[in-house]
């Protein structure tokens, strides 16, 4: 889905659409979608609907995430997005040498995917 989602992003930018006219995801897809992905009914996602179907779904699975994260003694707040690559935070069970907490990173791979040119698609066919 996240790579659906990304290409009619890329497509739209490539055509210079406009996002709501010609990519309009229902609001009830979109609580759908994050229902699925985990994410708390009312959090905000930013954007178009393009967009925020792409940023849910560019997400990992929020229970997964929690997970992860609560092992090394770190928590998120419910309306917490993952916008980066890669993320430090602050651990409240683990302490470095100094007695600080200790810092966790975590990092997600976002594979990029080749999308195909509509223009090169014509003339392949011709």
């Amino acid at each position: 889905m996240t790579g659906m989602f990304g290409a009619l992003l890329v497509d739209a930018q490539r055509r210079r659409f406009p996002l709501e006219p010609f990519y309009a995801i229902s609001k009830a897809a979109l609580l759908a979608f994050k229902r699925i992905q985990g994410i708390p009914d009312d959090s905000p996602v930013p954007g178009t609907s393009l967009e925020q179907a792409y940023m849910i779904w560019n997400q990992t699975p929020r229970g997964m995430f929690e997970a992860i994260l609560a092992s090394v003694g770190v928590s998120v707040s419910d309306d917490y997005l993952q916008r980066d690559l890669i993320t430090v935070y602050q651990s409240a069970t683990m302490r470095d040498s100094n007695g600080e907490p200790g810092e966790v990173l975590y990092m997600r791979y976002v594979p990029p995917l080749p999308f195909r040119d509509i223009d090169n698609d014509a003339s392949e066919e011709a």
